[in-house]
């Protein structure tokens, strides 16, 4: 932040545009966070939440100025998609390091969540989500690869993130990564109406996509009554044992 504001003197370029929407609705969805805390019943609490969630309106306001930030310094496509490469890399190793975890390797610090791939982060959820956006990294990279070998990179990150994700165990993640990718299907069968005027492709499109995205949904909740949670091993008995609800509250 400090060479942030000292580029920000120097070079207009480097300061907010405030006629940008985004920047609008950072903004003001950190103005409703900060009054809510304010407002709320533990107002300390919800300044400084604690040490695991840090969901706290000290820590919003961090990742507010931190979005402005990277919007005002970062401006063209070619520079966010390298931060979207080395995050990807990074993300690998994490990755990488994880199921080294699971594999036992003698010199990687022990995995405390048993069969749940959790690797550096030390909580499976954590995984989870962060494997599920550097999956939609890899796939908007993917979009935008120039070269074969490029998009084989991607499309090989891409795997390896959805592996990630149902290793983790976490059934927020893996649930997100199901209804969206169905999304993604039925919107890439919109784009192909759009764009295909014969009627063969058309009707081809639309059955690709709706089969597609009945797949991914039919797969995640058919296995419930293929299998129960004491035959099949953990992280995948997650999966199976998922319902929608448990003691009065959506299961998760």
């Amino acid at each position: 932040s400090v060479f942030w504001v000292y580029l920000m003197i120097s070079d207009p370029a480097y300061r907010p545009s405030w006629r940008n929407p985004l920047v609008g609705i950072i903004i003001g969805y950190s103005a409703v966070v900060l009054i809510a805390g304010i407002l709320g019943v533990d107002p300390a609490q919800s300044f400084w939440s604690n040490h695991e969630r840090m969901g706290g309106t000290f820590m919003q306001m961090h990742l507010a100025l931190f979005a402005i930030m990277l919007g005002s310094v970062f401006h063209s496509r070619e520079s966010w998609n390298r931060i979207f490469g080395f995050s990807m890399i990074a993300a690998v190793l994490v990755g990488v390091y994880g199921i080294g975890q699971l594999a036992h390797v003698p010199f990687l610090i022990s995995n405390a969540t048993g069969e749940r791939l959790s690797s550096t982060l030390g909580n499976p959820i954590y995984l989870g989500v962060y494997a599920l956006t550097h999956a939609w990294m890899s796939l908007y990279l993917l979009t935008q690869a120039k070269s074969s070998f490029a998009r084989a990179l991607f499309v090989c990150a891409l795997g390896f993130f959805l592996l990630l994700i149902v290793l983790s165990g976490s059934r927020a993640a893996i649930l997100v990564a199901v209804a969206s990718l169905s999304f993604v299907c039925l919107a890439g069968t919109a784009l192909i109406i759009g764009a295909h005027i014969r009627k063969g492709r058309v009707i081809a499109g639309i059955a690709s996509g709706l089969v597609i995205a009945l797949i991914l949904g039919g797969v995640l909740f058919g296995m419930k009554t293929l299998y129960t949670a004491d035959n099949v091993p953990e992280p995948l008995s997650r999966i199976v044992k998922m319902g929608l609800v448990d003691r009065n509250r959506l299961e998760l």
